[in-house]
């Protein structure tokens, strides 16, 4: 899902935009937050791990989701998103997530679909790993 101007626009009231620069953090792992992200513009790299050893789960990309599940659970973040670009992102915090569905409801269908794609390649990593012990 890409975001448009039109989307942007009915957006303002929900969120804002913030500018971060190549190699700054959006967040870290164990951060606590209630904000959710949407990337306009850039690419960011998801990991987890401590510096000396990190394992990267993601790259994501213009129209991309980060940071949703602050806005379903009280827990701290499980990965660490860092702009490997320049990036602009959409910033909705959690008390503004039932507007953001109301005013986007696609946008409730895309989070459901990346839980899911998530959910499923964890699944399918621990039945790989539990098979070759």
């Amino acid at each position: 899902m890409r975001l448009g101007v039109r989307d942007i626009e009915k957006l303002k009231n929900i969120g804002n935009l913030r500018i971060y620069h190549k190699d700054s953090y959006i967040f870290r792992q164990n951060d606590w937050s209630t904000e959710m992200y949407i990337i306009v513009s850039g690419v960011v790299q998801l990991t987890v791990g401590e510096e000396d050893k990190l394992i990267q789960l993601a790259i994501l990309k213009q129209g991309e989701i980060l940071g949703e599940m602050a806005l379903l659970e009280d827990m701290p973040r499980c990965a660490t998103a860092q702009a490997k670009t320049d990036c602009t992102v959409f910033v909705i915090p959690k008390n503004n997530f039932e507007k953001l569905i109301q005013v986007l409801p696609k946008m409730g269908i895309r989070i459901s679909r990346k839980l899911s794609s998530r959910l499923r390649q964890a699944n399918e990593e621990l039945w790989f790993i539990k098979n070759s012990e």
